[in-house]
């Protein structure tokens, strides 16, 4: 009786560790971008950039209505400098400051991964 449920276990386990280095292989070679919004040039936390986008990214954004993150206002769209995805920016939306200048992040999570490793994605704020 043990070993069916170990094996559905190691079946379950697989099967999301592989639909898992996909999403990460889509993300990095930006080929998910067909209906979706995914990260673009930068170095951003392929971990935050999976989870994101499918929570707190944006659908359907057409890439000329994405906005530099220093600009953004509560209803444009931009890019997290963490997870690399496209969001809606709200007037609750978790921001970050770095050297004097507002930015912000799709999630308070993605403001805590810049908190702790601000050189990690110093680059991708824009």
């Amino acid at each position: 009786m043990k070993k069916p449920i170990f094996i559905a276990i190691l079946v379950v386990l697989v099967v999301t560790v592989a639909s898992y280095g996909v999403w990460n292989g889509f993300i990095a070679d930006k080929t998910c971008c067909s209906g979706k919004s995914c990260a673009q040039e930068g170095s951003y936390s392929s971990k935050m950039s999976f989870v994101c986008e499918m929570s707190c990214a944006a659908r359907d954004v057409d890439p000329s209505k994405v906005i530099a993150n220093s600009e953004a206002k509560p209803g444009d769209f931009t890019q997290c400098p963490v997870s690399g995805v496209v969001f809606s920016v709200t007037e609750s939306a978790s921001k970050i400051s770095y050297k004097g200048k507002d930015y912000h992040t799709c999630c308070g999570t993605c403001a805590g991964m810049f908190a702790e490793s601000e050189s990690d994605f110093t680059a991708n704020l824009r």
